[in-house]
């Protein structure tokens, strides 16, 4: 329903907003800078593989929010909304490389492996694609993909945990919490 705001409300609503936004962006950067520490000083590329995935989600949160056109117009014109999809292949590369490392999948499940190096391979091969292909099947394409490969992370982590790898307990959550929010935002992409 459309809602006619008096001037004082709206602004009130309007600073909650930010409150919130500030929290949730102020908390990403704490996590970039955290990170960012850790690789520094541990040298493990799991860390720079997080980075990777953590930037990339907060890029696209600030562009897709349309928060970050305000406070971040360097980064909106050099990327812009077009290239929104290009932005999320990105953090799922990240987040896959992260996944498999942090699992130690190379070496303790050397089969799962190769579903991941394919799905890296696509993932790549989607990103180019995107750059290219800048509209809005990309980004529905993207949601899409993103449903099928959170449920495989799953899966994997459930696999892993069957299997007594002590870390999977920690991503079958994130994923989990990963793959609920993507379905709504699939189902909105896609008008359903």
């Amino acid at each position: 329903p459309l809602v006619l705001w008096g001037a004082d409300k709206f602004a009130e609503k309007i600073a909650k907003e930010e409150f919130i936004y500030g929290l949730f962006f102020g908390g990403m950067i704490i996590l970039l800078a955290y990170n960012l520490f850790l690789y520094a000083s541990v040298k493990d590329e799991c860390y720079l593989y997080y980075l990777v995935y953590l930037g990339g989600v907060t890029v696209f949160e600030l562009i897709e929010i349309g928060h970050g056109a305000i406070h971040f117009n360097v980064i909106v014109e050099a990327t812009g909304k077009e290239y929104v999809s290009a932005i999320i292949w990105v953090a799922m590369w990240g987040g896959t490389k992260f996944f498999t490392s942090f699992l130690d999948i190379p070496n303790r499940h050397p089969r799962l492996k190769i579903i991941f190096d394919v799905s890296l391979w696509l993932i790549a091969i989607f990103f180019v694609i995107s750059l290219f292909k800048r509209d809005h099947m990309s980004v529905i394409w993207v949601a899409l993909f993103a449903i099928f490969f959170f449920s495989l992370l799953i899966v994997t982590t459930v696999y892993c945990l069957w299997k007594v790898t002590e870390t999977a307990h920690f991503l079958f959550f994130a994923c989990s919490f990963n793959a609920i929010g993507m379905v709504p935002y699939a189902a909105v992409l896609n008008k359903v």
